[in-house]
């Protein structure tokens, strides 16, 4: 059988360190993205200690061409991609969750259609060639239920809200292929 091979971006922490750890413990061999390098080869160790093969792939997902200079190295060094955990966010946790409405917050909150909804997008951009090679592939989107409900003001509804209708019409443009495509809600 062939080993699988998925890429968790925003993996240095958190949920992203979280799934990229327990596709790890299925023996995969998991990229794992993000801008912090020694964070990455933290949870890069905790993959391999899994049961799996942790690759640390420093990536700035505001970048597209270091986007694409991922995928161009995950095509080279694997030539396939089985799976895609678009994690990456511009969350910025403490202004987040102060209250006051949005106007009042700062206004790098916005940050997170860029570094999220964004992001998943070129993610997803560069992945699908590599995938529908590979068949029998999945693309992860990490949304919440703040698409649906207020939870944390307008940015990061809208972040998650744009996720969950991109990943629909992502949906239908993947229908004749071998690739799915889910938004998954945590919690």
């Amino acid at each position: 059988m062939t080993k699988k091979i998925a890429l968790v971006t925003g993996a240095s922490k958190g949920l992203g360190r979280g799934i990229a750890r327990a596709l790890g413990s299925k023996g995969m061999t998991v990229y794992l993205s993000g801008r912090d390098e020694a964070a990455l080869e933290v949870a890069a160790e905790e993959v391999t200690s899994a049961g799996g093969q942790g690759v640390v792939a420093r990536c700035d997902h505001g970048d597209d061409q270091q986007v694409k200079a991922l995928f161009d190295r995950i095509a080279n060094e694997q030539g396939r991609l089985d799976l895609l955990v678009n994690n990456a966010a511009a969350v910025h946790a403490q202004e987040l969750a102060a209250p006051g409405p949005f106007w009042e917050k700062e206004l790098k909150l916005v940050d997170m259609i860029d570094v999220g909804l964004r992001s998943n997008y070129v993610a997803s951009f560069y992945a699908a060639p590599l995938m529908i090679k590979s068949g029998a592939s999945l693309i992860v989107n990490i949304s919440f239920y703040g698409a649906a409900s207020y939870f944390h003001g307008p940015a990061y509804g809208a972040a998650k809200a744009g996720t969950d209708k991109m990943v629909h019409d992502m949906a239908i443009d993947f229908a004749d292929t071998d690739v799915s495509v889910v938004s998954l809600w945590p919690g």
